[in-house]
């Protein structure tokens, strides 16, 4: 009986292919991790309840809220969830940590403020949740599903209606009602 043989991998040799390709990888880690620090600006436009201006670094930059919907301006609440926005922040200093970059070139971000009494950071995106202006955007975050559970459960802002329609089933109405 012959004894089984063990074949052990060979050691890979690093070459330039692979020294390019990590050099590679490690400017692309610094550069994520460049864009990913946070942006200190003002707001300087709302656009809608989840849509900000800022004004950072000399540049006027679009702001989506990550993680949160609010109704659109033709939908019930719609026009509170801007008034709302536009009470906390504009013309005030904000702190953006960007998550992403969406199709239509805005920053994704949680924007970040101070209350009038200069107390700890609040977070807009939690803010809207809480207040009843937004739906926690499941799809891409639990991280405001709890808001949304409080205010649901205490019938606040959009949630005193019996069934409100979320912003992106209004959205595909939209379309839909465009392309007959």
């Amino acid at each position: 009986m012959t004894a089984p043989v063990l074949h052990l991998p060979r050691r890979r040799r690093r070459g330039k292919a692979s020294a390019a390709v990590l050099l590679v990888a490690l400017l692309l880690l610094a550069v994520r991790t460049y864009l990913a620090q946070p942006k200190e600006g003002q707001v300087v436009g709302v656009s809608d309840g989840d849509t900000i201006r800022v004004m950072a670094e000399g540049k006027e930059e679009k702001v989506r809220l990550f993680g949160v919907d609010c109704p659109e301006k033709d939908m019930p609440f719609g026009s509170a969830a801007k008034q709302f926005t536009s009470d906390l922040v504009f013309g005030k200093p904000v702190r953006v940590q960007k998550v992403a970059s969406d199709r239509y070139g805005r920053i994704v971000a949680e924007v970040l403020y101070r209350e009038a009494d200069g107390a700890a950071e609040r977070s807009l995106n939690a803010a809207l949740a809480e207040a009843g202006l937004a739906w926690a955007y499941r799809e891409y975050s639990q991280r405001f599903v709890p808001q949304e559970d409080a205010a649901r459960a205490a019938k606040r802002g959009l949630w005193a209606q019996e069934n409100p329609e979320p912003p992106w089933a209004h959205r595909k109405t939209q379309r839909e009602e465009q392309e007959d």
